[in-house]
């Protein structure tokens, strides 16, 4: 599950909680990359798709204006 975060204490709690809900943390960065989590089935969003535990993080650690490219490429099929 992907979120976005700043505050080491935030990205902490928010780890712990995806974790204990049976998910898979996916922190993507700060607030400069979390139009990523926005609007659902736009193309480069990674919202409402889902992801290789793998990928997920590879999309993660792209720059930002690789990102798009990657979370199209990479999403499964549902």
């Amino acid at each position: 599950m992907f979120f976005a975060a700043e505050e080491q204490p935030a990205i902490d709690a928010v780890t712990t909680l995806i974790e204990g809900c049976g998910f898979v943390p996916v922190h993507l960065g700060g607030w400069d990359r979390v139009r990523l989590l926005e609007a659902p089935r736009r193309p480069g969003a990674v919202y409402g798709e889902s992801y290789r535990a793998e990928d997920a993080r590879r999309i993660a650690a792209a720059p930002l204006d690789e990102t798009a490219r990657l979370a199209d490429g990479l999403k499964l099929g549902g």
